[in-house]
């Protein structure tokens, strides 16, 4: 699951530059991703700690910052997707998927006219 939450993450930076409802699914699905592996560690893991004698210091398993710092960012995630529901839900319209891209298609297409290089008036 951790190792499917970052490439999530870096779809749902991009989609949000694109189209911010695709990426903001992709940002849940990445907060999702991130919970899910958290349970997934919890219900798996040893519930006595394990100690590994190294050189001078001792190692032991338990949950340490990175483990909440990731449930938290998750959780964030999943508030930040609601919050984007109620407010697309509230203030606006529906947004049909092809208007998240119509934008880029127009620009598209107006790139690739061809730029007139004399006005009007000039050619009489």
């Amino acid at each position: 699951m951790h190792r499917t939450a970052f490439p999530c993450w870096l779809l749902s930076v991009i989609l949000l530059h694109t189209c911010v409802r695709y990426g903001a699914v992709l940002l849940s699905i990445t907060g999702l991703m991130q919970i899910i592996a958290c349970i997934i560690w919890v219900s798996i893991r040893n519930p006595h700690p394990l100690v590994i004698p190294f050189e001078d210091a001792i190692l032991t398993t338990r949950l340490g910052s990175d483990f909440y710092w990731v449930l938290f960012n998750g959780e964030i995630k999943k508030i930040l997707f609601l919050l984007y529901l109620t407010d697309n839900e509230i203030f606006t319209k529906k947004a049909s998927p092809a208007s998240c891209w119509g934008w880029l298609l127009e620009s598209w297409i107006n790139s690739c006219r061809p730029k007139r290089r004399f006005s009007s008036a000039s050619t009489r």
